[in-house]
C-alpha cells in the first residue's frame, strides 16, 4: 500500500516520517547522494513525497525523486505552517515537522512538482550571482565615497578598493553576456518582443 512521505529538509539532513501500522515513523539520512540512494530503500511503487521549498536544499532531493518517477510534491513554507498551526502543533522538532508535512500531504495533496529547465535554472543562478556582485559595487563604492571624509586614507585600502570594483565590474560584464546567450538560445521569441 502507497504511503505519504513528510520531509523536513536542511542543509545537512533530512528528516523523512510516515505512518506505519498508525503511528509515525521517522527516519534521518543525510542531505547528499547516498542518503537520498539509503531514503529510496524505503520507497515502494505509489509512494508520495511531500517536502517544503527550503531555500536550495530541496532542490537536489527532489530532483532525485523526480529522476526516479517518485512522485513528489513542494509546498510552499507558509501552507504547511499555517497548516500546522490549525492542527493546534506547537512541538517544533524535526521529526514532528516531517509527520506534520506528511499530514500536510495526505490532507491537501499539493501538486506534483516538476523541474524547471535546465537553462532556467542557470539563468536563475546568474542572475543571483549579478545581484550579488551589483551590491557589493555598491557597498565598496559607499566605502570610497566616505573615505573622502576620513583625515587619514590608506593608499592600500583605496587601491584594494578600486581594483574590487574593476573586478566585479568584468565579472558582471561576462555573465551579462552569457545570460544574454543562453536567453537567445532558449528564448529567442520572447527576446525578440523584448527588444
Amino acid at each position: 500500500m502507497s504511503k505519504v512521505i513528510g520531509i523536513d529538509i536542511s542543509k545537512e539532513t533530512f528528516d523523512a516520517s510516515w505512518k506505519e501500522n498508525g503511528k509515525f515513523r521517522a527516519v534521518v539520512y543525510p542531505n547528499n547522494k547516498k542518503g537520498f540512494e539509503q531514503f529510496s530503500k524505503h520507497l515502494e511503487g505509489d509512494d508520495y513525497c511531500v517536502m517544503e521549498a527550503s531555500g536550495p536544499y530541496y532542490l537536489c532531493l527532489a530532483m532525485f525523486l523526480h529522476n526516479r518517477q517518485i512522485k513528489t510534491s513542494v509546498a510552499n513554507p507558509l501552507s504547511v505552517k499555517r497548516f500546522s498551526q490549525m492542527q493546534l502543533s506547537r512541538t517544533k522538532t524535526d521529526k514532528k515537522d516531517a509527520a506534520m508535512i506528511a499530514m500536510y500531504g495526505e490532507m491537501v495533496q499539493p501538486a506534483l512538482w516538476e523541474p524547471e529547465a535546465t537553462h532556467i535554472m542557470e539563468m536563475k543562478d546568474i542572475l543571483t550571482a549579478l545581484e550579488s556582485y551589483e551590491k557589493q559595487i555598491t557597498m565598496i563604492s559607499n566605502q570610497l565615497e566616505a573615505e573622502k571624509h576620513l583625515p587619514v586614507v590608506s593608499k592600500l585600502a583605496k587601491k584594494s578598493r578600486e581594483k574590487m570594483i574593476k573586478m566585479l565590474e568584468k565579472e558582471i560584464d561576462q555573465l551579462t553576456k552569457s545570460l544574454k546567450a543562453i536567453a537567445t538560445k532558449h528564448c529567442s521569441e520572447t527576446m525578440e518582443k523584448l527588444q
